[in-house]
């Protein structure tokens, strides 16, 4: 690996050491009053899996020839979509394809129509999805607002774009000029010059061919080569230029001297300019944090801003990424899943009025450091599971070689790991919980998407195994109080909503999201934006950001239910 130069350390270290570059925050950072703040002790949450019951009956075929191969430990991935928009979410399924030495079956990708009654039906041989590649996530957005959401696929040299033709699906990818070459994981749509169009950024991994693939291990025992000892690939940005094309513009953007080897994007706008920014959770090199200029180009400002490294000061193996306010105090935390020994980053925004960004990680404060030691995550996303006012942190985990000689400890780091639920206690810590969520089987974890797939309200999960069956996970858990969910619909913004900044607020608490389906590990989460209340009273503002500047105020909105604003 690539040696961090010194000047990276020395900065790294003075945000260490100076507290300007962070203090630590108060041990209860809600400013609600004590009668604002009745809660239970971890409200227990409970989660069932039907995936049968549903009629689900996918694989993921990462494809293994034997000659582990990088791409084999990288998928799958997939999500959410109401590609037919009847109100209920579907779902599609990506998969990986034949690689060199490859013999048995292709995987295949599937879209499953929800029937509204806890049921699906594969709908994949009627949709127009045709793709036959080496395939990692879907990024899912209306980039001709056209008012029904399009797919793009990541992919291994040969990403595609299809354009929802009212519940159909066309392959526009040459005529879009947006067939991106090479190792292709996550992806998002962002209206980054907030002219009304959705742009597309798509990321990168290493620079991989089967050709190229280094023969790590030794002839007897094998291992997959960790991602330090390839170069990193350059992410893409994409000018969506209304007319059904689009224009690279990644060198005139400023994306291209980026590291690489990123793997999961979160948008939001983190210095509350009105303007959307990109954080980049990179594997074994810097993460990165691209502040939106304004005039169509972005600066890095991950290491001043102390997101960049971990708290000791080196690059972690960053995969899945989520962004929200689960302190409820309207401050940005953005929690990312890393490979084992490294524990979960939660880097906890500590800015204050117009001065400059700031994060502290608080893993060890919060309780995250010491049950994600062993874990390699990553699926991430942040939720409300009971609807207590408090948004929770599913962790999705799966170690990358089966050889157990081969991993950390001499196996102590198992393979197969259980996802991890981290509930909210509410007074700035997390609380393990996937004991008794329902989550009893260890699996090769990778995606996780999140929805409310009967529109009860309560958020339910699809997770993803490596080379294993997709599961699709309902919430049972008892509510402990009220939710209020948005569906956006843009006029001057892009149709879908995608970066309206959401803001719902009271008394001594504030909650924002940032509209978009891209959250979490190779995966497609609710359009919709949800939040859990609690037993709060009803909320005294919903206040919608525009990514055109418009701003859309509802005084005392209804809550229980699933509110449509139009811009």
């Amino acid at each position: 690996m690539k040696p961090i130069p010194l000047s990276l350390l020395c900065a790294a270290l003075m945000c260490m050491l100076i507290p300007a570059c962070g203090g630590k925050l108060p041990t209860k950072v809600n400013t609600e009053s004590p009668a604002q703040q009745v809660k239970p002790a971890v409200p227990a949450a409970l989660f069932t899996d039907i995936t049968d019951k549903a009629g689900i009956n996918w694989v993921h075929n990462p494809c293994r020839t034997g000659k582990k191969l990088l791409p084999e430990t990288v998928g799958g991935g997939g999500g959410f979509i109401d590609y037919d928009n009847d109100g209920f979410q579907d779902i599609i399924l990506i998969n990986g394809g034949p690689l060199p030495g490859y013999t048995g079956k292709p995987g295949r990708l599937a879209l499953y129509h929800n029937n509204g009654n806890g049921t699906f039906t594969d709908t994949t041989a009627a949709s127009g999805l045709d793709f036959k590649g080496y395939g990692f996530s879907a990024v899912v957005g209306d980039y001709d607002n056209d008012g029904w959401p399009d797919i793009f696929i990541t992919a291994l040299d040969g990403c595609r774009l299809y354009h929802n033709e009212h519940g159909h699906f066309k392959d526009v990818t040459a005529q879009a000029c947006v067939g991106v070459k090479g190792f292709c994981t996550a992806g998002a749509w962002v209206d980054y010059d907030r002219d009304g169009k959705l742009d597309l950024f798509v990321a990168s991994y290493v620079e991989w061919t089967a050709e190229t693939d280094l023969p790590c291990g030794s002839p007897s025992a094998r291992q997959y080569c960790a991602p330090n000892q390839y170069k990193g690939s350059a992410p893409h940005l994409f000018h969506n230029l209304g007319n059904g094309k689009f224009e690279d513009v990644s060198e005139k953007a400023g994306v291209l001297g980026h590291p690489g080897k990123n793997l999961g994007i979160a948008i939001y706008d983190f210095n509350h300019d009105g303007w959307p920014d990109i954080f980049l959770a990179n594997d074994t090199v810097a993460n990165v944090l691209l502040i939106n200029n304004k005039n169509g180009t972005f600066t890095d400002q991950a290491l001043t801003a102390g997101v960049a490294l971990a708290d000791q000061g080196g690059a972690t193996g960053s995969m899945g990424v989520d962004v929200a306010t689960p302190f409820c105090d309207g401050k940005a935390v953005i929690g990312i899943g890393t490979f084992a020994t490294q524990e979960a980053s939660l880097f906890a925004s500590t800015s204050t009025g117009d001065g400059p960004l700031l994060f502290e990680n608080r893993k060890r404060e919060a309780g995250l450091a010491d049950p994600t030691h062993a874990s390699t995550t990553f699926g991430a996303a942040f939720f409300d599971a009971n609807l207590d006012g408090y948004p929770d942190l599913l962790l999705v985990n799966g170690h990358i070689d089966d050889d157990p000689s081969l991993r950390i400890g001499n196996g102590q780091v198992p393979y197969r790991q259980l996802p991890q639920l981290f509930m909210n206690t509410g007074d700035g810590k997390f609380a393990d919980a996937d004991k008794s969520a329902g989550f009893a089987k260890p699996i090769i974890g990778r995606g996780l998407a999140v929805a409310d797939i009967d529109n009860d309200g309560r958020q339910d999960l699809l997770i993803f195994e490596n080379g294993g069956p997709v599961r699709l996970w309902h919430n049972d858990t008892p509510p402990v109080g009220k939710w209020l969910g948005v569906k956006l619909v843009g006029t001057k913004s892009p149709k879908d909503g995608s970066g309206a900044m959401v803001t719902i607020s009271g008394p001594g608490w504030e909650q924002t999201l940032c509209a978009g389906t891209a959250r979490s590990y190779l995966s497609a989460c609710d359009a919709r934006v949800h939040f859990g209340l609690g037993n709060r009273t009803k909320p005294d503002k919903l206040i919608i950001r525009w990514t055109s500047g418009t701003v859309t105020t509802l005084n005392n909105p209804e809550t229980g239910k699933y509110l449509t604003v139009k811009e």
